[in-house]
């Protein structure tokens, strides 16, 4: 719900891990959600598989290119949650794009840049 705003405040996964969602005519596939809805729902999937696995200590979380398809509310939403999840150890955000970095410049968000 925090990354779409409300839209969709409940996914289900299947033990394929295949995603669908539920609308006021029933329960939709995840191919009727566009590109970025189903890579920021993938996202929060991700990032609630490492709570129930790591209790205490955590791998770094390494995103490499991983908004590309977001737009910019989306983007934005998406690295408010992924700033939540960095009070609980290392992100490590990739990208050959700069909106990332414009983003977290304008939030305030404390971060280090490095340039290759």
């Amino acid at each position: 719900s925090a990354v779409t705003k409300g839209k969709y405040d409940r996914v289900s996964f299947d033990t394929s891990l295949i995603m669908s969602y539920e609308t006021d005519s029933g329960t939709k596939h995840s191919d009727y959600m566009s590109a970025g809805t189903r890579d920021s729902a993938y996202m929060c999937l991700r990032l609630a598989l490492i709570d129930l696995v790591f209790s205490e200590t955590r791998p770094p979380l390494v995103l490499d290119d991983a908004f590309v398809r977001l737009d910019g509310d989306r983007l934005l939403n998406m690295l408010e949650l992924v700033k939540t999840v960095s009070s609980k150890g290392q992100v490590f955000i990739f990208s050959c794009h700069d909106r990332e970095e414009q983003i977290l410049e304008s939030t305030g968000t404390e971060y280090n840049r490095i340039v290759i």
